[in-house]
Formats: structure tokens, sequence, C-alpha cells
């Protein structure tokens, strides 16, 4: 009995020290991507679309070629 409460301990242990471990991690990786997001932002590109690449679309109203207006995963490639 006293092998299994030590190993359930320890293993208690284990998962606590990896939670704690991600969620600085995490923090980390979020403070630098909205550091990259700002930087982005400032030398003027955005999360939405705004050519091909983005993707467009026709504005029924209007028949003119617009950006789509939907973000782009592409941008959050860019923060990481």
């Amino acid at each position: 009995m006293t092998i299994f409460i030590i190993i359930v301990s320890i293993t208690g242990i284990a998962i606590a020290t990896n939670q704690f471990l991600y969620a600085i991690s995490d923090s980390k990786q979020r403070k630098d991507m909205n550091r990259r997001e700002e930087i982005l932002r400032n030398a003027g590109v955005t999360p939405y679309g705004s050519t091909l690449s983005h993707g467009m679309c026709i504005n029924q109203r209007t028949g003119e070629l617009v950006a789509d207006q939907k973000q782009s995963t592409v941008w959050y490639k860019r923060l990481v």
C-alpha cells in the first residue's frame, strides 16, 4: 500500500510540474506573439485579407473587387 501511495504522489507531482512549466512557456509565447503583432501592425501588415494571397471577393452590390475581411491563418503563423 505504501508503494502505491508513493507512486501516486510522484505521478501527481510530475503532472503538476508539467502543467506549471507549460503555463510559464505559454505565457512567454503569448508575450512574444503580442510583441510581434504590434511590430507587424506598425509596419502596416494587418490580419485581414488585402491581397490575392489572403483572399479577395466581389462586392455583390458594386461589382468591385474587395478584401474578404477574414483573418488570415498566415497572420498567426507570422506571429510565432
